[in-house]
């Protein structure tokens, strides 16, 4: 794996397309090793599950414990990253799950709730300047109109609010 990486880092000119590049490529060395798990998929499943039942409750520290299991076995799985990253946001570690939700956003960059959760988190950070950023990115990066008008709506809003300056452009 490793020469591939440095033959993308060779032969690309931008950072991000080495490492989404890097990180799909690690995607799919994880769903090979998780053939040979000690869980079936449908106990990982089962063990999601848990979780966001503790999640639910708002036990939030044992969800993270569990999303985080599943995670060892499913490390670049979008859904693990937001699940892990929720948790991380209700126990006010902004900086922690802004991450998770920037690189779940990097994996699924067709859906934009992750990106948006993580402007929230920046924000919460006190991180404006990188908030209006990824807004900018996340706008500019999707087709309109979204399939959630809402939070459409919303990303225009906080735009508007937080780059008053930006909004006309």
């Amino acid at each position: 794996m490793n020469q591939r990486i440095a033959s993308r880092i060779a032969n690309s000119e931008r950072m991000e397309d080495i490492v989404v590049g890097t990180l799909l490529e690690l995607r799919n060395v994880a769903r090979a090793r998780a053939s040979h798990s000690c869980f079936t998929e449908a106990e990982l499943d089962a063990l999601f599950d848990v979780g966001a039942r503790h999640f639910a409750q708002g036990d939030w520290e044992d969800a993270l414990g569990m999303f985080g299991l599943v995670s060892m076995f499913r490390p670049v799985e979008p859904s693990c990253l937001c699940a892990q990253a929720k948790c991380m946001k209700m126990m006010k570690d902004f900086n922690g799950a802004s991450d998770l939700f920037m690189l779940a956003w990097k994996l699924d960059p067709d859906a934009p709730e992750p990106a948006m959760h993580a402007v929230e988190c920046l924000l919460h950070a006190h991180k404006k300047s990188c908030a209006i950023a990824l807004l900018e990115t996340l706008m500019s990066s999707h087709q309109l109109p979204w399939a959630d008008p809402d939070l459409q709506r919303k990303a225009e809003a906080w735009m508007s609010f937080l780059a008053p300056e930006k909004k006309d452009d």
